[in-house]
């Protein structure tokens, strides 16, 4: 082979060697940050979204059961309807009705402690997930809404994705008007002494409300409202 061959033989190797080594740096560098493939990751958010729906819904339940006061605590005085503890909205002089905002802060903090109980990753057996943060924010106004983001690690062997499960979900209840009518009920028993207004008692009815009133003790009575719309249950003490 004459000088200019072996030259050229050279440079073609050189080349050869060099694209390999480029090759093999590509892969080490990215390796541990690659993709998991898209399936995967759309069956885990499906799975968390179906969490945090379930969460929601099972929080507007709770917030009917305990008159929006899923976490008492500090709460003055409260009742027992059944196995619930329900907060008086009118106790011995005070009116204790709470704003819209009392109520939001609940169910959220509600919605980011309990998605915990259902989001359990051991179905997905091929991948270790980590919750890194949960923030869940609930405005109520007609209705109820959420939006809820729960932050994500998901690994594959040595493959990491880091993702968002962002969700907006609503509520038709109607708490707002729950509330007002709740409300009513205990300025129209304060200003007749204990007594009902027949009034309230027919705008209740107007609105698709059912109303029950029976005593806890002697001295306290247990008020349960039920819109008939969506079958929700809203209840609280009222003591004179």
């Amino acid at each position: 082979m004459n000088k200019r061959g072996q030259i050229t033989v050279f440079i073609l190797l050189g080349l050869t060697i060099l694209i390999s080594v480029g090759i093999l740096y590509s892969v080490t560098r990215d390796k541990g940050t690659i993709p998991i493939n898209v399936p995967s990751i759309e069956n885990v958010n499906l799975f968390v979204s179906q969490c945090s729906k379930q969460t929601f819904d099972t929080g507007i339940v709770r917030m009917g059961l305990n008159t929006g006061h899923i976490y008492p605590l500090g709460f003055p005085e409260l009742a027992n309807i059944g196995d619930e503890n329900v907060a008086f909205l009118y106790y011995e002089g005070d009116k204790l009705i709470p704003k819209n905002e009392f109520f939001e802060s609940q169910l959220s903090t509600y919605h980011e402690e309990f998605i915990l109980n259902c989001l359990d990753f051991s179905d997905f057996k091929d991948l270790d997930i980590k919750i890194n943060d949960i923030v869940s924010t609930v405005t109520i106004d007609n209705g109820i809404e959420l939006k809820s983001n729960v932050g994500l690690e998901i690994k594959s062997g040595e493959s990491v994705t880091n993702t968002v499960v962002s969700d907006t979900f609503s509520s038709d209840v109607r708490f707002t008007e729950t509330m007002s009518l709740a409300e009513k009920i205990v300025d129209a028993s304060i200003s007749n002494k204990g007594f009902m207004s027949l009034n309230v008692l027919v705008e209740i009815a107007d609105k698709g409300f059912l109303i029950d009133i029976f005593p806890i003790t002697p001295q306290t009575m247990g008020i349960q409202l039920i819109d008939e719309t969506d079958d929700f249950l809203f209840q609280f003490g009222y003591k004179p």
